[in-house]
């Protein structure tokens, strides 16, 4: 009783694993009883040889087996949808329509989130870094603007210890400049001041 208990350790349990132990019933009992034989007449060390030998003779056909029965369930999976799609045409195009539009705002949300996520992460201190937005209302609609006025940066660095340096920036815009009777266009005029 003892061998048997041994016989049903890793080895059968693996085996178990790469032979279907259900649709192969026989061929575990055959097994079984081939290893007692080898177990009454070799001794156990050989016995258990013999087992591994069985199951690394077996991990090859396996392997074959799962290949060579996906592919065929894929072949006939294939065949079904695509005789699907020629019955039922405008059905099919539907649901083809609906997965490119779910998945196209699938990778726009994400591209947004991500583009989100990342905002300012290229400075090397990016988590020390904030930005003045500006609350109010204008003709009794709320508004939340990232800009503010600029002669407050010098009061923040000087008021609160926190902030460690400042900085005010404009974009940059392009114009007309006009000066007795010439005229230049696009000139670009930078409204940086420094803190």
């Amino acid at each position: 009783m003892k061998d048997s208990t041994k016989f049903s350790g890793i080895g059968l349990w693996l085996l178990s694993r790469l032979i279907n132990s259900r649709k192969n019933y026989g061929l575990f009992g055959d097994i079984e009883e081939m290893y007692h034989i080898v177990l009454k007449e070799k001794g156990r060390l050989k016995a258990k040889l013999w087992l591994w030998m069985q199951i690394l003779r077996t991990i090859p056909r396996a392997i074959y087996n799962w290949l060579y029965w996906s592919f065929v369930m894929f072949t006939n999976s294939y065949k079904v949808t695509v005789r699907n799609f020629l019955r039922q045409k405008l059905f099919s195009f539907i649901n083809l329509l609906g997965l490119a539009v779910g998945m196209a705002c699938c990778i726009l949300i994400i591209s947004y989130v991500h583009f989100e996520l990342s905002y300012d992460k290229f400075h090397d201190k990016a988590d020390r870094i904030y930005r003045l937005t500006m609350d109010g209302n204008l003709s009794n609609r709320p508004f939340n603007l990232a800009t503010s006025n600029g002669a407050i940066a010098p009061s923040l660095r000087d008021t609160l210890p926190e902030v460690e340096d400042v900085v005010r920036f404009r974009r940059k815009y392009r114009s007309s400049v006009a000066n007795m009777d010439k005229l230049t266009s696009g000139m670009k005029i930078n409204s940086l001041f420094p803190a």
